[in-house]
């Protein structure tokens, strides 16, 4: 290992892996213990050329650490008060950390950019000053300003680049900051999946400066660690890898499961034979009859269409109006719109609704042909595309 190189990735990497230890397990020594096991592990890999001193890889290792620490420590409470209350579900905010590394990074990276440069990505993405009142102001050319802010943000953008004929980062970047072009690759990246996810990373990305990195000021750990950490390494100590909590769950889910299996026997088949019938006798009485004239499964696109994430119907109501009525795991996103598309068989595309929870029904417009059409559900920035550009998160085709 490169001593130098990894000198650099612990002057660099260590404060921000302290900082997260210590705001979310609130111990010196636990974070200090983390810091040495993260880095210890990672050089290790590192060895074999899987780039693990980065930052990202190093905040994330720790993220992981924690979430697995913070998510056993609450299960074996729960355990103690519940036997069989844990499930494959967290029981701890094991979400918070990750969200907290990302801003520590975030915080990070912004640090780096020249200040000018962060200066204006603060006043046009956090502060919201007009973009043509700030060029005026600082003497610069429209275009030059736009230049500047799309050149700021691919500096904090640590996702992949994408050669020709994708669309070039810049205009992703551009279309991300919203700053109209004379071409903004619209087309292709309506029918690119690689761009489309380019282009959501560079939005969540701009998304996240506006909302501030709010990461508290950093707290390196004392300067006899980096010693301990090296005499670790130079030991050969080895650290074992995170434990998979969900794994462990559901292991113990299983077992559980057996043993209840064992003791009720039978009691449970009937059981559930009963509440089975319950829930039918209930809908029967309680739902009303639906004039369903069409019905397909939502699956999703990204799994190659082999799960299905909901259903669909088309139902018709009084007065022959049409009813689309959507069941799936959906709710609204904080920065984008779950859009419903309506594909006709010559191509066009029509919006029709966007979806905010689980279940909606969304009237049909007249004219609109179902037969063999498509029902299309796009997570979309909020940017008023009349087009989808969004990525396809679940498909009906109607037959």
């Amino acid at each position: 290992m490169d001593d130098a190189g990894f000198a650099r990735a612990y002057a660099r990497s260590a404060p921000l892996v302290h900082t997260l230890g210590l705001s979310s397990l609130g111990s010196v020594d636990e974070a200090e213990d983390l810091v040495r096991d993260v880095f210890v592990a990672a050089a290790r890999d590192d060895a074999r050329g899987a780039g693990a001193l980065e930052p990202e890889a190093l905040v994330g290792a720790a993220a992981t650490r924690i979430g697995t620490t913070l998510e056993s420590r609450a299960r074996e409470q729960l355990a103690l008060l519940d036997r069989d209350a844990p499930s494959t579900a967290p029981v701890s905010d094991v979400e918070s950390v990750s969200e907290a590394a990302e801003r520590l990074l975030l915080a990070a990276a912004l640090e780096r950019l020249p200040a000018e440069d962060r200066e204006l990505l603060e006043r046009v993405l956090v502060r919201g000053e007009d973009r043509e009142e700030l060029a005026l102001m600082l003497g610069l050319a429209e275009e030059e300003l736009a230049r500047r802010l799309v050149d700021a943000l691919l500096a904090l953008w640590t996702g992949p680049r994408l050669d020709a004929p994708h669309a070039p980062a810049a205009a992703l970047a551009a279309r991300a900051l919203r700053i109209p072009a004379a071409d903004d690759h619209r087309a292709h990246i309506a029918q690119c999946r690689d761009c489309k996810q380019a282009w959501r990373g560079l939005h969540d990305l701009s998304g996240r400066i506006a909302r501030g990195s709010g990461g508290a000021a950093l707290v390196p750990p004392r300067a006899t660690l980096e010693d301990r950490v090296r005499q670790a390494i130079a030991s050969g100590e080895v650290v074992e890898p995170a434990r998979d909590w969900r794994q462990e769950a559901a292991d113990r889910e299983r077992r559980e499961l057996r043993r209840r299996t064992m003791i009720m026997g039978v009691g449970l088949v009937l059981i559930g034979l009963f509440a089975g019938l319950a829930v039918v006798v209930s809908q029967w009485l309680v739902e009303p009859e639906r004039d369903v004239i069409a019905a397909a499964p939502l699956t999703d696109p990204r799994t190659g269409g082999t799960d299905d994430v909901g259903e669909l119907e088309v139902h018709l109501r009084d007065g022959g109006r049409r009813v689309l009525s959507i069941r799936g795991p959906f709710s609204e996103y904080p920065d984008a719109s779950l859009v419903v598309w309506l594909t006709e068989t010559g191509g066009h595309h029509e919006r029709i609704g966007v979806l905010a929870s689980s279940y909606a029904e969304i009237p049909v417009p007249e004219g609109l042909d179902l037969t063999d059409a498509a029902i299309s559900i796009t997570r979309e920035p909020w940017a008023g595309d009349l087009e989808p550009v969004g990525e396809v998160v679940a498909i009906a085709l109607l037959g």
